[in-house]
């Protein structure tokens, strides 16, 4: 598995907007998204990197790989923009 980088909330859910994922509620600090095919997604927003462990969760709940999650392509249009 490649070594994760430090993401912030905002890189996570643009990353999962990508793959399809919708933001469809908020509550206090956290953004739940959902897939059309059903996959759901909780993601903590704050103002500082996601933790390792949590970073890990978000894959196994959207179901993505590491190497699609953290494809070079999305980290660079991600952080840049």
């Amino acid at each position: 598995m490649p070594k994760i980088p430090a993401l912030k909330s905002s890189e996570v859910i643009k990353i999962l907007q990508k793959y399809g994922f919708k933001i469809a509620r908020s509550s206090g600090s956290h953004i739940r998204l959902i897939h059309p095919d059903g996959r759901k997604v909780t993601v903590a927003w704050h103002n500082r990197p996601i933790a390792k462990g949590t970073l890990h969760a978000i894959m196994r709940q959207s179901k993505l790989t590491p190497q699609d999650f953290l494809s070079p392509k999305n980290i660079a249009k991600t952080v840049n923009s």
